[in-house]
């Protein structure tokens, strides 16, 4: 009995049974999946430029020679009008800042607390004006309108006609119901008729927006959130295309951009929660959360990048931009976003989202095939036959040999199916 109870085959069942448990549950196993999913993405990522794209980067060395951040809006709205202007003329822009509050400018403060002042006076009649219009309040109002950098950079977004603002929601505390969204975010929300009544079951869902001004809202060619959501270790690993908030759904900034560049319409995104998104020739695959695996390219060549500072001092010719998918955001330290991916430490956020463009636009992705559960429970179950009943009958040079061919077999031909099918096998 005790001769049993410590047999080979004993401990290859009680091997296969805690293998299981792990598989099921999850539980510490998760951690050196995640890992060798990272090795995997870094020999599946693409070297080649993407020739559709042009990243107008907020660097150090925009920052050192422009001034610190934040800077004057009138920075970017004079960005935007050059590149709205021909020969740049891209198809679209993201422009991926959240100006969701009005610009502090202590100047323009100043003149209308002067305009109230002399209105004031002009009513309690201690100064009097010949003319029946004052010279003095319109001059006021001309170097008001000339100060409002806001107002500046509402008329470059509605100019160039083809802006995409991004939005933040907060995605926890839903035991109360959030907020109304204001009515000029409600009209980019996705059509969801024809959604299952199941549904919501696959939906990320938001509790808070913080949104962009209203000015700048107004006009723009669609605007779309920027959540991004870490996996345990940290790492981003996977893009959410829209997040349901109350009874609408909100796309994510870049499908948003996506949709522009396709000059497609809200009403031609189909969203099938747990499963994908159509729009045109595309169809972007999810899985049962709604989420999208993104397939990493290596940034510092796939993706052509300028400077800011470049650009706007005309260092940079202007059909660089033509017709292209231009992304502007920061990617100077201390500032914007920056996330860790299987490839990097810090990305920044703007290359986070060209990543997830290229990815719509080339079919580029990584999915979890629907026999994979089966595949993977037939190889645990191949694997403790083999150490059960088989290696304790062989010699150890051959067992070993035998396991070594055997467990490396495994691991190539999930190699070979992510790296080259975008096939994810754990």
């Amino acid at each position: 009995m005790k001769k049993f109870i410590f047999s080979n085959a004993l401990w290859g069942v009680l091997l296969s049974l805690l293998t299981l448990f792990f598989y099921f549950t999850g539980s510490g196993i998760e951690t050196i999946e995640s890992k060798f999913y990272d090795f995997r993405s870094k020999l599946r990522a693409e070297n080649f430029p993407k020739t559709e794209f042009a990243i107008i980067e907020i660097d150090d060395e925009s920052i050192s020679k422009i001034g610190r951040w934040p800077w004057s809006r009138d920075k970017v709205s004079d960005m935007l009008v050059w590149l709205s202007s021909a020969p740049a003329k891209p198809s679209v822009i993201g422009l991926n800042i959240l100006f969701s509050e009005k610009e502090k400018n202590d100047s323009l403060k100043a003149t209308q607390i002067l305009k109230g002042k002399y209105t004031q006076l002009l009513k309690d009649n201690k100064i009097k004006e010949r003319g029946k219009d004052s010279e003095f309040l319109k001059a006021i109002d001309e170097i008001s309108e000339n100060m409002n950098m806001d107002a500046k950079l509402a008329l470059a977004i509605t100019d160039a006609n083809n802006i995409i603002l991004p939005m933040y929601m907060k995605t926890d505390n839903l035991m109360t119901k959030p907020d109304e969204a204001p009515n000029w975010i409600r009209k980019f929300a996705i059509k969801t008729d024809d959604f299952e009544n199941e549904a919501e079951e696959n939906l990320m869902e938001g509790s808070a927006m913080t949104v962009p001004l209203e000015v700048l809202s107004s006009s723009v060619a669609g605007i779309g959130h920027v959540n991004v959501f870490s996996e345990p270790d940290g790492t981003i690993r996977r893009e959410y295309p829209f997040i349901s908030y109350n009874t609408e759904v909100f796309p994510s900034f870049a499908l948003e951009i996506v949709r522009t560049h396709l000059k497609r319409k809200s009403e031609e995104l189909i969203i099938m929660p747990g499963h994908g998104i159509s729009i045109g020739k595309y169809t972007m695959p999810l899985d049962a959360s709604s989420s999208m695996l993104v397939s990493y390219t290596n940034g510092e060549t796939s993706f052509k990048s300028y400077s800011f500072y470049d650009v706007i001092n005309g260092k940079v010719v202007p059909e660089a931009f033509r017709d292209k998918i231009v992304l502007i955001g920061p990617t100077a330290q201390g500032i914007g976003s920056f996330y860790v991916t299987p490839l990097e430490k810090n990305l920044p956020a703007v290359k986070f989202t060209a990543n997830i463009i290229e990815n719509i636009l080339h079919n580029n992705y990584i999915v979890r095939p629907t026999w994979s559960f089966q595949a993977e429970l037939a190889l645990i179950l191949l694997v403790a036959i083999f150490i059960t009943f088989v290696l304790p009958r062989l010699k150890a040079l051959i067992g070993a040999i035998l396991t070594i061919l055997i467990l490396g077999g495994i691991i190539s031909a999930g190699i070979f199916l992510f790296v080259s099918k975008g096939e994810w096998i754990k």
